[in-house]
């Protein structure tokens, strides 16, 4: 897991080399706007899958709930986002990286 604080003005979302065999994990802590930002400009432009787990998401993402996870068992994506701003619900974290 690779933390990252808003608290330093220099922090932005790491960079990974597309052809990276593993997959890791990023906590971004700080406002929700801000991890929201990191999170965008990271993705932005790649086309994949993403998965936003969340009650609010950036333009051009679609939030899925909590609470409406369970709709997603089976599925697949390519990133994961994990919005833990309203809250963090283990099982619903625990479905979400099923996903992956």
């Amino acid at each position: 897991m690779v933390p990252l604080d808003s608290g330093s003005p220099d922090k932005q979302a790491p960079s990974a080399p597309a052809t990276w065999p593993w997959r890791r994990g990023v906590a971004l802590l700080g406002t929700q706007a801000w991890a929201h930002g990191c999170v965008a400009d990271r993705l932005s432009g790649e086309a994949r899958s993403v998965l936003w787990v969340g009650e609010q998401a950036p333009a051009g993402y679609i939030p899925v709930a909590p609470a409406r996870i369970g709709r997603h068992l089976g599925s697949e994506c390519e990133a994961l986002v994990f919005d833990a701003h309203a809250g963090l619900h283990p099982d619903v974290l625990a479905a979400a990286l099923g996903t992956l």
